[in-house]
């Protein structure tokens, strides 16, 4: 028998007839059509405007919730990703399993996020080693649905159960027991959406309407000019006795389009991307910007443990279905600091020339580097080198004799002991108030005079020193 049809068999259910079907099945299928029928909240209140779960898809046709989807993708399809462990046989034959499938599973956790649940279908077949996998499929989330029992049923296929072992992943967003189907993001833009296109149809009808400049006539045959000024191709056109007058009243609305437009698209920009600021904003403080990027990392790093989370359910199917090298199944992840930042550089750099050793796989991992992009044994090298050079010196004699080195010592114990003799400050304000060098000169000459006391008593004693180190070297002859 052919193995793939084995493995799926044993999770068919059985077949039954009409005297073997029970109460209890009796009543589940029951259940099914009212929930079908009547849902959770969110089915709710979506029928009650009049849409679905399924018709919540024309909400990305609107430009601003594609440009935003669309971002909120594109920051989790450009974060690297890894098996760990990533060196062994395993692991690199699993990535090359994986990598073809990877967007497919990133826009199945979109998906999930915008309505509320995604189904990936995993397509297997045979190969000369045993069993492969063939595809990575997103299938259409209305085939799927939840049966009274919290089991992932095929709508499309008579309610049969469906296997999230082997062949199904569903992924969910905020998934709980009054939603068992999850929380679709895109029914709380609903509202705004619908807004924005009436907003839209009736600036259209306005423009039309107004756009034009309307020709108004004071004539003493009113038919006569209609009649000539539309033979001239004018639609637009009033005429009205020459006692008579005809004015237009509108409300002052300059700038509402724009107003109600800006504040639409914000309230897309917070929802799916949760944040604050739009693309449109040419100021703000730095404090703002550094929020904004806080909370747009929020929202990709929800997405990016969905894409864990699928892509590691995967990996089991295929180390239970798949011939694999030995080894212990790896872990996907996907690592959300990679790049050249500034405060990684500067902590690196200071540890490095703490002394401590930083590998290969660091600089690939964290730095985005490839394979061969650098050298480590350079940078590790000249570490070596800067050490042992420095023990060098230390080990060589020093140009100094003892004696020499000693009063070295002295002088600068004594400028460790005390601080500046004068203060800047002070020196600053001489020069300033000065009025001419000879001035400047008395001026600093008063101040050195008014030096710390404790300064020149440290002095002192270091000068005593010295003179005395040079005795005793003097009589000992070891100058």
């Amino acid at each position: 028998m052919n193995p793939l049809r084995a493995l799926f068999a044993k999770k068919q259910p059985q077949p039954t007839t009409a005297s073997h079907i029970s109460a209890t099945k009796v009543a589940d299928s029951i259940f099914n059509s009212v929930q079908r029928a009547t849902g959770s909240q969110i089915e709710f209140e979506l029928r009650r405007v009049g849409t679905t779960r399924k018709d919540l898809r024309k909400l990305t046709l609107d430009d601003e919730i594609y440009t935003a989807i669309e971002t909120r993708r594109s920051a989790v399809e450009a974060t690297p990703w890894q098996l760990e462990p990533s060196e062994n046989e395993l692991s690199q034959a699993i990535t090359e399993i994986i990598n073809p499938h990877i967007k497919t599973i990133i826009g199945a956790a979109i998906n999930a996020t915008l309505y509320g649940y995604a189904v990936i279908e995993l397509i297997w077949e045979d190969g000369s080693k045993g069993i492969k996998l063939k595809d990575v499929r997103n299938l259409p989330f209305e085939w799927f649905d939840v049966d009274s029992s919290g089991q992932w049923v095929n709508v499309e296929n008579s309610a049969i159960p469906i296997d999230t072992q082997h062949k199904f992943i569903v992924i969910t967003h905020n998934a709980s027991i009054e939603e068992p189907k999850g929380d679709p993001l895109l029914a709380r833009a609903y509202w705004a959406w619908r807004f924005r296109t009436d907003v839209w149809r009736y600036w259209m009808r306005y423009l039309e309407r107004f756009a034009d400049p309307v020709l108004l006539g004071k004539v003493s045959n009113p038919a006569d000019f209609i009649s000539s000024v539309t033979q001239m191709g004018l639609d637009s056109a009033i005429a009205v006795g020459r006692d008579e007058s005809v004015e237009a009243i509108i409300a002052n609305g300059v700038g509402e389009f724009e107003r109600i437009e800006s504040t639409l698209r914000k309230r897309f920009q917070r929802l799916i991307l949760g944040q604050n600021l739009t693309s449109e904003v040419s100021g703000g403080s730095l404090a703002a910007a550094e929020v904004h990027e806080r909370v747009l990392e929020d929202r990709r790093n929800a997405d990016i443990e969905k894409v864990e989370q699928a892509t590691n359910k995967l990996i089991t199917a295929l180390m239970e279905l798949c011939t694999l090298p030995a080894g212990e199944q790896p872990v996907f992840a996907m690592r959300n600091d990679t790049g050249l930042e500034e405060k990684r550089a500067d902590r690196d750099a200071k540890l490095m020339g703490q002394g401590v050793k930083l590998t290969e796989q660091y600089f690939l991992r964290a730095y985005d580097f490839k394979q061969g992009d650098i050298d480590t044994t350079l940078a590790q090298s000249a570490s070596d080198e800067s050490a042992n050079l420095s023990a060098t010196f230390s080990a060589k004699s020093s140009p100094f004799t003892p004696v020499q080195t000693a009063l070295e010592s002295i002088a600068d114990d004594a400028l460790a002991k005390t601080a500046s003799p004068i203060d800047p400050s002070l020196i600053r304000n001489a020069i300033l108030a000065a009025k001419n060098p000879e001035d400047l000169e008395e001026r600093l000459s008063t101040l050195l005079n008014e030096r710390d006391p404790n300064f020149q008593q440290v002095i002192e004693q270091a000068i005593f020193a010295a003179d005395v180190l040079g005795y005793v070297a003097e009589a000992e002859q070891k100058i």
